[in-house]
């Protein structure tokens, strides 16, 4: 996430110097887009790896839940118990 943000804008700002290099037609906002795309996509495609590894993987996913679980049930027994006495 902490690359996909400043990616995704990146790739915003790029596209919107390409628009406007097609509209005006000049050249230096055409190489401007490129400082921008460029960079921006790579940031963009790591921050994707980074996060389809962690949140689309089964065994990450599911790794993650077991632990939400047992969290969970742990307070819920700790408030049966206490409820008993």
């Amino acid at each position: 996430m902490a690359s996909g943000v400043p990616g995704g804008l990146m790739v915003l700002v790029g596209g919107l110097y390409g628009l406007y290099s097609i509209a005006v037609g000049d050249s230096y906002y055409a190489q401007q887009s490129i400082i921008f795309l460029v960079p921006g996509a790579g940031l963009s495609a790591v921050s994707y790896n980074a996060f389809s590894r962690v949140a689309l993987s089964p065994a990450e996913c599911l790794r993650k839940r077991d632990k939400e679980f047992y969290k969970v049930a742990d307070k819920l027994n700790e408030a049966i118990k206490a409820a008993n006495q």
